[in-house]
């Protein structure tokens, strides 16, 4: 657990009140129903994720039920259709249920609970673990709060990563990051490794449970499960490759995602990469398990548009990398994302000029 302490240098000193608060509230009701295979609510479970942005976070999207409501026989149901779970797969999520009935946390909720045992191929044991550190260090660093406590830097905006209004061709959410035009080495030295990272937590909790959820649960009627995520290579530079500190948090960002945070993307895309993104495979791929390295889908600039065309339509991503039928846009909470990216001290230049 080491490589995830001490990253919120600001950390608030309310987080027993604020838990409190949370379960005061009340969510609105919304009657959806669904048959999509990977996303799914009812009645009652729409009514306890749609907690706006403004009133408190979703992640605390079953926290306003008591934890045995929570697993409740209709909700167990509600999951198992879900993702269409056996007999077997089902009796293994209710066998995890009283292992982990110790902690009082959002996350103990069945519709959350599975995603471990998918992690861990169905391992109990392995599930419960998990569970556990991940509970952990959510607490110890303060993690369900920082949609709430941390503003980010706008600099930070051409740091090109964000979900997009559209969906893929089965209904998911896509992801898209760009970190080839980014300015790592200038991030790096402007914010720090633990800047950095930090930042990068604030991401994966807007990914996974920041307000655009409720925005799709309106739209499609259903809840997200899967991510298709895409990662753009394009511009990435001997110099980004070649800096063992950048290399560094590369990792821990990989292990942040790969150990914290179970897995919600179905597929990972990876667009344009250049030839020596071999070396850079060579040093980052240890630090993911199989299980992810299965769903990566590599491509060049040759053949990234044909890649694309297997699994969205092009006008889902935004013109940097469709130019001709791109339109795509950053979703409810990532709207001012910047996908040029740049050198930072430029960005810096022009922004102070902007402000006189």
């Amino acid at each position: 657990m080491k490589i995830y302490t001490n990253f919120f240098s600001q950390r608030k000193c309310h987080q027993q009140s604020k838990k409190s608060s949370t379960k005061e509230r009340r969510e609105q009701s919304l009657s959806q129903s669904t048959t999509d295979s990977d996303v799914c609510c009812s009645e009652t479970d729409t009514a306890e994720i749609l907690e706006t942005r403004e009133s408190g976070p979703r992640a605390q999207q079953g926290s306003s039920l008591a934890l045995e409501e929570r697993w409740s026989t209709d909700r167990m149901v509600q999951v198992a259709e879900l993702w269409k779970l056996g007999q077997e797969e089902q009796a293994k999520l209710g066998e995890l249920q009283p292992r982990i009935a110790d902690i009082d946390h959002w996350k103990n909720d069945p519709f959350e609970a599975v995603y471990f045992l998918l992690e861990k191929k169905w391992n109990i044991d392995k599930a419960e673990s998990l569970f556990r550190d991940v509970h952990k260090w959510r607490m110890t660093e303060g993690v369900d709060e920082i949609l709430d406590t941390y503003q980010p830097d706008p600099l930070f905006n051409y740091f090109p990563n964000a979900i997009l209004r559209g969906v893929d061709y089965e209904g998911s959410p896509v992801h898209l990051e760009r970190p080839g035009i980014c300015d790592s080495l200038g991030f790096y030295q402007r914010f720090g490794e633990d800047g950095v990272f930090r930042h990068a937590v604030y991401l994966r909790e807007l990914d996974t449970r920041g307000s655009w959820h409720q925005a799709y649960q309106r739209e499609h009627g259903r809840r997200v499960t899967k991510i298709t995520m895409i990662i753009d290579l394009q511009g990435l530079s001997r110099d980004q490759l070649m800096r063992p500190a950048l290399i560094s948090l590369m990792g821990r960002i990989l292990r942040l995602g790969d150990e914290m945070y179970p897995p919600l993307s179905k597929r990972i895309i990876v667009l344009r990469a250049p030839r020596m993104f071999k070396a850079l495979w060579s040093m980052t791929q240890n630090f993911l398990q199989d299980e992810v390295k299965e769903r990566i889908i590599f491509s060049t600039e040759n053949d990234y548009l044909q890649v694309i065309d297997r699994y969205m339509d092009r006008s889902v991503l935004p013109p940097c990398i469709c130019p001709d039928e791109g339109k795509g846009e950053g979703t409810l909470g990532f709207e001012n994302v910047q996908w040029e990216g740049g050198k930072l001290s430029d960005i810096e230049t022009r922004l102070a000029d902007a402000q006189e």
